[in-house]
């Protein structure tokens, strides 16, 4: 690709950093970083785990204010967005490429330990955050949801016995203003409340190809109120209540070529020939409104703005039942509510369109014990339970395609449905013991989800796919949809008419009678991970470990003509090798660390299709038998001068089916896929973060910061089809500011090459393949006020 050559100077700079020069003071050395990466504290670069942490003066300097920023300076993390706006995130080329609002992720998400389970709630967690962490590879053991990929952990600032407060002010291209603030508060010796919150608002960033229309305003709050009370000495207690509300426009993608899905329904010539998106982020096109009514009434229709809700509350509870051991209580319930319209075609055309609608609710409840011993030994164990109840639906539209009409009867709008009960239980422990300059750990947990669902393809009120229902189960039957009559009439036969706003979907033979499609879906597991780590010197940690993670099973949410596209996927499972070192060079001025891995995968869970006799190949959940994935990582911070600090980064993962695998592509050709990489998962990814900074006499700290980031390129779907690739690209970000104690100022820049690239592509029901683009050149400035 045109960008490849950036990655070998990506890889030459993080070598350059083991070999900088060493003669400065001795007294130069790197900051020590503690992670709570296995829910204790300890030293980073002690954790016989690949592990990232981000500290909070990082995190603000460099506006790392989502996934897609985390992405930059965490080599092997990738994140991109769904067609239907949920987000999906891969780690070491390991993702879950679903769309459904309720899928249980590979990469799972947490704040201050408590799960965020699904990664449409993940938006919510980044507030006012101390630190975060990234964990890589399987996590079952020690975190309360399973995960093939990886974890990721925000560390919120708490409560304090000292007064505090701090407000920041931004402004940004697209007239962007961004205000985030909090207060902390010490009510007396054993109680301090801390209040946080940001406001986004912005101008559109896209710009019609057709019209001057402008998308992409922003408007987007959150808060959360914290309160920690110390009651007695050995007691302490924290809760938390954070409420998010987000009314953004939803991104339209960029039209590049129309795909006809049924070549017997004549296309209008202007969506043929409607403009394709040139070269640039801010090109896309997008309908007025998006349908909302059953009839597909141009005036019950909605703009391009979602409304969506999330409250999470929770406490954690910690009791001191011995100076060495503490009992710990984590109890959260979290609530998400959706109504999210979107464009999926980018024309003005009505090709494809939807208005995503939904709810969350989830409660998880934890204890666990954990102790320390004399000798260094540590060990913790402990149970979970989780109770999920979500809602997926979604009103789909397609008058302007070519789906449109089926035995030649007009299909109005359909809505996809899925409701689903989810119980999950958990036993684990864990346990590290020392051995001279050896320390080993073993470490298991024991799943038990049952999962229940009520799933069908509903017609979306006027009739119309009822009606055709009905002829599709007289084909079925008899093989004529008409029943031998000579006009469109499938209400002769023996299929039954659902009626409007009823369901659709054909069940199984000999009647194929439309019905709601009720399954479950049971499994347990056993992950576990067996390790040691070897301090061979002071600063030297050589690690290898063996682990078993597994992903739950899911049922998807999806356009659904027969009961067969609701198959759920069961329960994938990784088998993870990895042996690691952690280094301390040139008197701590430079910190290197490295891992190889490789993992055996079994059952991967992937966005497939079925084949259906009267619309072809239709989406659903399939599992892939085997595959793997093999690479390594390298991360090295140095500090070169007094005040010049540099870090790069550099991932590497190589992912492959594996024995015999067959589906279909996303243009519906059938097709072996067997060698084939995943779906998002470049092979290289790498970065290289320059910051200097300097203290004057007056105690003012000036820094510039410069940071070019590197994703290579990959496709949105199996088949490798040119048209499904994702490009290689490079992006440079740059900062430069002002701290004075109680105020600050900072400047910014992010892509400022404004380079253009592109995060997914996809076609969904209708006739357009579409591209989502990253986003444009920004910059920035923001100023902040202290009070201490």
């Amino acid at each position: 690709m045109t960008k490849r050559k950036a990655m070998p100077q990506v890889i030459a700079a993080a070598g350059l950093l083991t070999i900088v020069p060493v003669g400065y003071a001795a007294e130069m050395m790197l900051e020590e970083v503690i992670v709570t990466a296995q829910k204790r504290s300890e030293n980073i670069n002690e954790v016989a785990m690949s592990v990232t942490a981000l500290g909070e003066e990082y995190i603000n300097r460099l506006d790392l204010d989502s996934m897609d920023d985390l992405q930059k300076v965490v080599p092997g993390f990738h994140a991109t967005v769904s067609t239907y706006g949920t987000p999906i995130y891969t780690i070491r080329g390991v993702g879950f490429q679903d769309t459904s609002l309720a899928a249980s992720p590979t990469v799972s998400v947490y704040v201050d330990e408590m799960p965020v389970p699904y990664s449409i709630l993940s938006g919510y967690a980044n507030l006012d955050i101390s630190r975060t962490e990234i964990l890589k590879g399987p996590q079952g053991i020690l975190f309360g949801n399973n995960a093939t990929g990886g974890a990721i952990n925000y560390i919120a600032n708490k409560p304090s016995d000292e007064f505090g407060a701090e407000v920041e002010l931004g402004y940004a291209r697209f007239g962007t203003v961004d205000f985030d603030g909090h207060v902390n508060i010490p009510v007396s010796d054993s109680l301090s409340f801390r209040l946080a919150g940001k406001i986004i608002k912005s101008d559109g960033w896209q710009k019609s190809t057709t019209t001057d229309n402008e998308l992409g305003d922003r408007d987007f709050s959150l808060a959360r109120f914290s309160a920690a009370w110390d009651p007695t000495e050995k007691v302490r207690v924290l809760g938390t209540v954070t409420y998010g509300q987000d009314k953004s426009d939803t991104p339209a993608p960029q039209f590049f070529q129309a795909v006809v899905q049924n070549a017997q329904t004549p296309l209008d010539p202007g969506f043929l020939n409607f403009p394709k998106a040139g070269s640039e982020n801010r090109e896309a096109d997008w309908s007025s409104c998006i349908n909302n009514s059953p009839t597909e009434d141009p005036e019950g229709c909605v703009s391009l703005a979602a409304d969506n809700d999330y409250m999470h509350s929770n406490i954690r509870l910690e009791v001191d039942l011995s100076p060495t051991i503490l009992l710990t209580s984590l109890t959260s319930y979290q609530k998400f509510d959706r109504f999210q319209p979107v464009e999926s075609d980018g024309t003005t055309f009505r090709n494809y369109e939807s208005v995503q609608m939904g709810e969350i609710d989830t409660y998880y409840q934890e204890i666990r014990i954990s102790g320390l011993q004399e000798n260094g030994a540590n060990w913790v164990a402990g149970a979970n339970f989780q109770l999920d109840d979500t809602v997926d639906t979604f009103l789909q539209s397609y008058s302007d395609s070519s789906s449109s009409q089926i035995f030649g009867l007009k299909l109005g709008p359909t809505r996809p449905l899925s409701d689903q009960d989810v119980e999950t239980w958990a036993v684990f422990g864990n346990m590290e013991y020392p051995v001279g300059d050896f320390t080993f750990h073993a470490g298991a947990r024991y799943t038990d989800q049952k999962r229940d669902f009520i799933g069908c393809g509903q017609d979306g009120g006027d009739g119309s796919w009822s009606t055709i229902s009905q002829g599709i189960q007289n084909l079925l039957i008899t093989g004529d949809p008409f029943v031998n009559s000579s006009f469109p009439d499938t209400t002769q036969g023996p299929g039954v008419d659902a009626g409007p706003g009823g369901c659709g979907t054909t069940n199984e033979p000999p009647d194929f009678a439309p019905g709601y499609v009720y399954d479950s879906l049971d499994e347990d597991n056993f992950s576990w991970r067996l390790g040691s780590k070897w301090q061979a010197t002071d600063g030297t940690m050589f690690y290898g470990n063996v682990s078993k993670g597994y992903k739950a099973g899911s049922f998807p949410t999806a356009a659904t003509a027969r009961s067969l596209q609701l198959i759920p996927a069961v329960q994938e499972s990784l088998l993870a090798y990895e042996l690691g070192v952690k280094s301390s060079l040139f008197s701590s001025r430079v910190q290197l660390n490295g891992a190889v891995f490789f993992y055996d995968y079994e059952d991967k869970q992937i966005r497939g299709s079925v084949l259906d006799p009267v619309f072809g190949p239709l989406g659903a959940l399939v599992n892939v038998p085997e595959s793997e994935v093999k690479g390594f990582e390298m991360f090295a911070t140095a500090l070169v001068t007094e005040g010049l600090t540099l870090r790069a980064g550099v991932s590497y993962s190589d992912s492959e089916i594996k024995g015999d695998f067959t589906n279909f592509n996303y243009l519906g050709q059938q097709q072996n896929f067997t060698g084939e990489s995943f779906p998002h998962a470049p092979e290289w990814q790498g970065s290289v973060d320059a910051s200097y900074e300097h203290t004057f006499s007056s105690g003012m700290i000036g820094y510039v910061g410069a940071l070019i980031s590197y994703q290579d390129d990959t496709y949105a779907g199996f088949g490798e089809l040119p048209e499904l690739e994702v490009d290689s690209y490079a992006l440079l970000d740059m900062r430069a500011g002002i701290d004075a104690g109680n105020w600050g100022i900072r400047a910014w820049g992010k892509n400022l090459t404004d380079e253009y690239y592109w995060r997914q592509v996809t076609r969904e029901f209708g006739d357009a393949l579409v591209r989502f683009a990253g986003y444009p050149r920004s910059y920035g400035v923001t100023v902040s006020y202290r009070w201490q």
